[in-house]
C-alpha cells in the first residue's frame, strides 16, 4: 500500500505565513478602498455631536463676549474665532473701527460715538477718517491696509485707535446686553477654552462686584488690566453703577484706560 510522505514542519510554517500575508493584504486594501480621498470631505462620526455639546454647557445664556478687532484684520481673524472656540458662545458682540458684515457676522463701529471735536483735532483719527471715506467710496479698505503711524513709523496706524475703543466697547456692550451675569472682553487673537471658562465662572458669585485681570500699575495705583498679559482678556461683572461712573471725558488719555477706570470704580 502506498503512503504519502508526511509534511515537514517547514512546509506548514510556509503555508501559515502565506495565509497571514494574504489576510493582511486583504484587510489593508479594503480599508484603503473605503477611506476618504485626499482633499475630500470628512464624514463626522455624529454630525449632531457639536450642537449637542453646545446645548449641554451651563451658564452660557448669561455670559457676554465682546471682541475688539480692527477692520484691517477682522476678515482674517473673526470667522476663525467664531467657528472654533466661540462656536458655543450665545452672546457675542464684535466691535471694530468700521461697521460692516463679514459673512454672517456683524461688526459694530466702536468709535462712531467719539466726539467730532476729538476726531477732527486728534491726529490718531486721521486713519479712521480715511478708512471711513474709502469704505463709503469704494466699499473696500485695501488702500489703508499696512498703513504706518506717521508719528511712529514702526507701528501700524490701525493700532493707534485701539486705546480709544475700550471705554466705548464697555458702553455699547452694556447698552446691547444689560444686566447679564458676566462680561468677557477679548481681542481678536484671544482664544478661550469655552467649557473651562464657563466652569470657572460657575464657581463665582455674580452678585458680587468682580473684575479679574493681571496686575499692572499706573502712577502707583495697582489694577487688573488683563486676565493674562498675553491673552488680552478681561473678565467683568459690571454693575450699572460702575458703568455709569466711567468717566468718558478721559477717553483721549493713554494712561486713563478703561481697565483703570473700571478698577477705580470698584474700589
Amino acid at each position: 500500500m502506498m503512503r504519502w510522505p508526511s509534511r515537514s514542519p517547514v512546509v506548514w510554517l510556509r503555508v501559515g505565513i502565506f495565509t497571514t500575508l494574504v489576510l493582511l493584504a486583504y484587510f489593508f486594501l479594503s480599508r484603503h478602498d473605503h477611506a476618504p480621498k485626499a482633499g475630500g470631505p470628512l464624514i463626522p462620526v455624529n454630525q449632531h455631536s457639536s450642537s449637542d455639546f453646545c446645548h449641554s454647557l451651563p451658564l452660557a445664556d448669561n455670559v457676554v463676549v465682546a471682541i475688539k478687532t480692527g477692520a484691517t484684520e477682522a476678515a482674517d481673524k473673526i470667522p476663525v474665532q467664531m467657528r472654533t472656540t466661540l462656536r458655543c458662545a450665545k452672546n457675542v458682540l464684535i466691535f471694530s473701527d468700521l461697521e460692516q458684515d463679514i459673512g454672517k457676522y456683524h461688526l459694530y463701529d466702536s468709535l462712531d460715538n467719539v466726539s467730532s471735536s476729538m476726531v477732527e483735532s486728534n491726529i490718531d483719527f486721521k486713519f479712521y477718517q480715511k478708512q471711513l471715506q474709502l469704505w463709503r467710496d469704494e466699499h473696500s479698505i485695501d488702500g489703508v491696509k499696512g498703513a504706518k503711524n506717521p508719528e511712529k513709523p514702526t507701528d501700524l496706524a490701525a493700532w493707534t485707535l485701539d486705546k480709544y475703543k475700550n471705554i466705548h466697547i464697555v458702553e455699547k456692550t452694556w447698552a446691547m446686553k444689560p444686566n447679564m451675569d458676566w462680561y468677557l472682553f477679548i481681542d481678536a487673537d484671544t482664544y478661550i477654552l469655552w467649557p473651562n471658562m464657563l466652569k470657572w465662572l460657575a464657581g463665582m458669585n455674580p452678585n458680587r462686584r468682580f473684575y479679574s485681570g493681571s496686575e499692572v500699575s499706573i502712577s502707583g495705583t495697582r489694577f487688573a488690566r488683563k486676565l493674562h498679559s498675553h491673552l488680552g482678556l478681561s473678565c467683568f461683572h459690571v454693575w450699572f453703577s460702575i458703568y455709569k461712573s466711567l468717566d468718558r471725558s478721559q477717553e483721549d488719555q493713554d494712561t486713563q484706560s478703561t481697565y483703570f477706570l473700571a478698577a477705580s470704580s470698584l474700589r
